[in-house]
């Protein structure tokens, strides 16, 4: 195999060389934010955009999503004070410029839903309104406020009243001001300038829950400006006339100098702390005497503070979020880190792209594009990595020896060597480009055929479907054909494309479709008969033209009997597969059952730590084809082993509410992934996510699909254990199933709150019938049309129930 060693200073040494790497968040913000805050499971930022009207976003954990705007446009000068979440609600403090010209203060609050503005008078006429906190479970203000005549430093909110409470600490209200504030145990310890009659000038006070008073033995006499805290000790930025000391940290009382590192720069800032493990960052301005460099960021590791060495264009804010920090400013390269993105100090990073290498000389020109969603392996690694939709791959790894490159894939094979990494830093290994090329003169095919909802129908449900060829050949198809051939069980058919003929049971069309290119339409009919009611789609070349891959030229849909549930996931291997299955294909259904038309949809698949996906890839089908993207995330486990995220996204498809049409309010994405080969004995388990967009563009909380679960293993016999140690007491206990043998009908009782999912699975792993138990509900399950034999019930993806049909 031939090998590409790479100089690394040559070609890595971006502004990812130091012990830490930079990974992207999501795609980025579109400006860098003003505040950040922990908001449920993720954090809140707010910013101010191109055109200086403030924008909130809250990433999610899979995400951004963009909240409504908390401010009328026809406000002007707005500007962002502060952002905090309390009890699950966002607090924005921000102000603008009101008609008369004057500056108003305000604070309002998003609770999941809307912006209302919680200001009250003394909030709106005050003269500064610097810092939100949380003390004691109670929402407070701090800042400049006169209420009553009386001057106040802090307001509390209690029951949507904001209420003074305390002394003043700013006596010249006019001038003085807040810089930073934090916690020293339960004491609120702020930075500032601070003149009052005890004394007369003052950087640094404490609040102990009823007075201000200035803060005794500061650790500096000139001027206390930045707080923070490391290993839950209070740590101060300041400058004294009297030593060169910078950073102070008070360890049992007494301040300590922990500024060794810092002697060789002029700090001429430092804004915010952040701590990530035993790491402390700082951002700022720090300037090197011997070679007046520059760098906005520093790290303490507990002995001495050094250069990170992520030198971003203009680095404003540090945030701890649980075991990472983020790092935001006007920053951006180009694809996915832009303005914010996650520091980790425990992992190396690769990035790399792949480009069609039209001209085979692994060299990127200026006519040749970068390709999206292309896989890439590692050498030693056995799971694929795909390429983001710029072309960009984020690849985090732990110190080892790799080679990296593309994969072979749809007829692109690599044009490039390997690259060759000795990953021994924990940093980023930039900028490697990775040439692929198409063969040429080959035609391939690609059919795929899904139920836009589910696989579970009843007799005479109306059903659609959506049929799609895609050509991934680099070759025209001209003169092919189409040919659906459907079931007895279905009646009333119709398609959106007019078919070229029809003989009994067997459609035709005639395809025509470019390279890299496809065609997708909807069919629909009726289903009389669920046993009767398989499609099988087949495409064909015109005659003299031969498929490369003719394995991909069909594609079946089976229905089994039952209700077609909303927001379902399902597993067309069914519960059993075999270890030699190298492809799991999923189905994620959903169903807008919010009360507004969905502009947009989010599907969000966590695969099973078990699958890994080989080097032929993922495949997808979805309801809405030209409006979808898909992209693979990649999550690092602490084992050294990654997980794929799966995240397709679904924008203006205007899905109507189901109250108002039953028939479009349904879509679905279908994934086709190529595993490597599971083991036996292992339970594979899924599930997803839906989120709906609202016309404001706000998703809403996410719907939790089913968990779909395969069990790898031989094919079933009536000879295996049934005993009590296998079946779930506790589902039995509270759902009843009877009788056993059975001819006619199954009955279920439900006697607890909870929703059981049911699937008959046959002796050899076929899932037959599949339903839902209500809470507190009886059912009844027809299984006379099954051939007799040994079944298994399955309730939520675990097994529960042998049973017998005579």
């Amino acid at each position: 195999m031939k090998k590409l060693f790479l100089i690394y200073i040559a070609l890595f040494c971006y502004f990812f060389a130091g012990a830490q790497i930079l990974a992207p968040m999501g795609s980025g913000l579109p400006a860098a934010p003003d505040k950040i805050s922990t908001y449920k499971e993720g954090v809140a930022v707010v910013y101010t955009d191109k055109n200086l009207e403030i924008g909130v976003q809250y990433w999610n954990g899979d995400f951004w999503n963009e909240l409504p705007s908390p401010i009328s446009s026809a406000l002007v000068q707005q500007q962002v004070l502060d952002l905090i979440a309390h009890n699950d609600v966002l607090y924005l403090a921000y102000s603008y410029l009101n008609a008369a010209g004057e500056t108003v203060n305000a604070v309002s609050t998003w609770d999941h839903n809307n912006w209302k503005n919680i200001s009250n008078k003394v909030i709106t006429k005050s003269f500064s309104l610097n810092k939100l906190l949380v003390e004691d479970n109670t929402l407070k203000c701090f800042g400049k406020f006169v209420a009553n005549n009386q001057r106040y430093n802090i307001l509390k909110l209690e029951n949507n009243v904001w209420i003074p409470e305390g002394n003043v600490i700013t006596e010249n209200i006019e001038n003085d001001v807040f810089k930073s504030i934090n916690f020293e145990g339960d004491k609120v310890i702020a930075t500032g300038s601070f003149s009052n009659p005890i004394n007369n000038f003052a950087t640094l006070a404490e609040w102990d829950g009823n007075q201000w008073k200035t803060y005794e033995n500061p650790p500096f006499l000139g001027e206390n400006i930045t707080l923070g805290t490391y290993n839950q000790n209070i740590v101060v930025y300041g400058k004294s006339k009297f030593n060169s000391q910078s950073v102070n940290m008070k360890i049992s009382g007494n301040w300590r100098d922990i500024s060794a590192g810092l002697e060789n720069y002029a700090v001429n800032d430092i804004k915010q702390f952040a701590q990530i493990g035993g790491d402390l960052f700082a951002v700022g301005e720090f300037v090197d005497n011997t070679t007046n460099k520059v760098s906005n960021l520093m790290i303490f590791d507990g002995k001495a503070w050094a250069e990170t060495y992520l030198n971003l264009s203009d680095i404003q804010q540090v945030y701890s979020l649980e075991n990472t920090v983020l790092v935001s400013g006007d920053f951006s390269d180009n694809s996915q880190i832009n303005n914010i993105g996650v520091i980790y100090n425990d992992r190396a990073q690769i990035t790399a792209r792949v480009f069609e290498d039209l001209n085979n000389n692994c060299k990127k020109d200026e006519n040749e594009q970068w390709m999206s969603n292309y896989p890439m392996q590692l050498e030693g690694l056995n799971t694929t990595f795909y390429t983001d939709f710029d072309g960009q791959l984020y690849l985090p790894v732990y110190k080892n020896e790799y080679a990296l490159n593309a994969s072979e894939y749809q007829h692109y094979t690599p044009t490039c060597p390997d690259i060759e990494l000795n990953v021994d830093q924990h940093k980023t290994y930039y900028g490697a480009a990775l040439g692929v090329r198409q063969e040429l003169n080959i035609y391939d095919a690609e059919v795929k055929i899904s139920d836009i909802n589910s696989y579970s129908s009843l007799t005479n449900d109306y059903k659609t479907a959506v049929l799609c060829v895609n050509n991934i050949g680099s070759k025209f198809i001209s003169n092919g054909q189409i040919v659906l051939e459907i079931g007895a069980g279905i009646s009333n058919f119709t398609s959106e494309v007019p078919y070229t003929k029809r003989e009994s049971n067997t459609i035709y069309w005639d395809l025509n479709v470019d390279a890299h290119k496809s065609t997708c339409f909807k069919v629909s009919y009726q289903i009389t008969d669920v046993d009767a009611s398989d499609i099988i789609a087949n495409v064909h070349l015109q005659e003299g033209n031969t498929d490369k891959d003719p394995s991909n030229n069909q594609s079946v849909v089976k229905y089994k009997t039952g209700s077609q549930p909303s927001n379902y996931k399902h597993c067309a291997n069914g519960k059993i597969i075999k270890p030699e299955t190298d492809v799991m294909t999923y189905k994620i259904g959903f169903t807008n059952e919010t009360v507004f038309t969905a502009t947009s949809v989010k599907v969000v698949d966590l695969l099973d730590d078990e699958l890994i996906i080989s080097s032929k890839g993922l495949a997808y089908l979805s309801s809405h084809n030209s409006s979808a993207r898909t992209r693979v995330r990649l999550i690092l486990t602490e084992e050294n082993t990654y997980k794929h995220k799966i995240i397709t996204s679904f924008r203006n498809i205007n899905l109507p509410p189901k109250t108002t049409n039953e028939t479009e309010c349904n879509g679905f994405v279908d994934y086709d992934i190529h595993i490597l080969p599971v083991k036996l004995g292992d339970v594979i388990c899924n599930s997803a996510k839906i989120y709906f967009s609202n016309e404001n563009g706000l998703f809403n909380e996410p719907i939790p699909t089913n968990e779909v679960c395969s069990e790898v293993s031989e094919t079933l016999s009536s000879e295996d254990n049934t005993s009590t140690g296998n079946l779930n007491e506790h589902v039995l206990e509270k759902l009843k199933i009877s009788p056993n043998p059975v001819s006619d009908r199954l009955y279920f009782e439900n006697e607890s709150q909870n929703t059981y999912a049911i699937s008959i699975v046959s002796s050899i792993g076929n899932e037959v019938i599949t339903a839902e138990i209500k809470k507190f509900q009886n059912q009844e399950i027809k299984v006379s049309d099954l051939a007799a034999g040994v079944y298994f019930i399955y309730s939520n993806g675990v097994f529960v129930k042998k049973f017998v049909i005579n």
